[in-house]
């Protein structure tokens, strides 16, 4: 018989170890399906639109499956979070995913997260770049600039999310010439040479399938795994927030996306994303 001092402890051990089986049986899953050429992508080309996000929520409306890509060579209204203008010249990988999750819609967020992440670990491995993700969204080549940003929107009724719509803007094959007032860079200018966007357009799916498949079980592994690639851990930050400006010493991202510093008194304090204008390095 347990008693009611251990059943705490055997209550964590069986916890802990059914979400890793819950976990181990997912990726059998989504290995066994990438086998078998069930995970497919409809992925849909255009040459010059608008914005790849409108074009995928309208699509999603109309209810094109999960996983149905749009892809543009050129947007002339691309943007990002708060509204903010993306340049989205040609020979650059602009595309827009539509999802439709069955988990929770507080886990709408950690979608941006998987994406950051995803697209950070195919720089480093296939580029050997010295990729990081900045909070929330966004990717930069560390002492370089910015390379690659993300922005999330969905659809909720009630306790069900309809859809998801993540939109990417990643600099590849884009000049020199377009960046240059944006504190940006590009692969073009990094590596010297034009990439197959086709190619890469390909291996961050892949890899954002595999985290997308974890959901939330998986979140602490996804997590921990965000935070090794975090821009400026350890240093100091500042937050722009509607009350103010907040300086403090990055921690780390928390399960719920949320930023964690620790402020000039000492103390950890905790920011949602929806409450941070724009987090900026110092």
């Amino acid at each position: 018989m347990v008693s009611r001092d251990e059943s705490p402890y055997l209550h964590q051990y069986l916890s802990e170890n059914l979400n890793l089986i819950s976990i181990i049986i997912k990726l059998i899953f989504y290995f066994t399906e990438m086998k078998n050429g069930k995970m497919y992508s409809n992925i849909i080309y255009f040459k010059k639109i608008g914005s790849t996000m409108d074009i995928a929520k309208e699509y999603a409306r109309k209810g094109y499956p999960e996983w149905t890509i749009i892809v543009a060579e050129e947007q002339t209204s691309g943007r990002g979070r708060m509204n903010r203008k993306w340049v989205s010249p040609k020979g650059g990988l602009w595309f827009s995913i539509i999802l439709r999750p069955k988990f929770e819609p507080k886990y709408v967020i950690h979608t941006g997260l998987i994406i950051a992440l995803s697209i950070t670990e195919v720089l480093i491995e296939k580029y050997n770049l010295d990729a990081k993700v900045k909070w929330p969204n966004d990717v930069y080549i560390d002492n370089v600039g910015k390379i690659a940003g993300i922005l999330v929107e969905s659809s909720i009724t009630g306790f069900k999310i309809d859809f998801i719509i993540a939109g990417i803007g990643l600099n590849t094959n884009v000049d020199k010439k377009h960046l240059e007032d944006l504190k940006a860079t590009s692969l073009l200018e990094l590596l010297g040479k034009r990439v197959d966007n086709k190619n890469i357009l390909r291996y961050i799916i892949d890899r954002i399938k595999l985290y997308y498949s974890l959901i939330p079980e998986g979140l602490p592994l996804i997590i921990g795994r965000y935070n090794n690639v975090l821009l400026n851990r350890g240093e100091i930050i500042r937050l722009k927030t509607p009350e103010g400006e907040v300086k403090g010493i990055l921690r780390e991202i928390d399960s719920n996306a949320g930023i964690v510093l620790m402020n000039r008194n000492g103390n950890i304090v905790r920011y949602d994303v929806s409450k941070v204008i724009r987090a900026e390095f110092i």
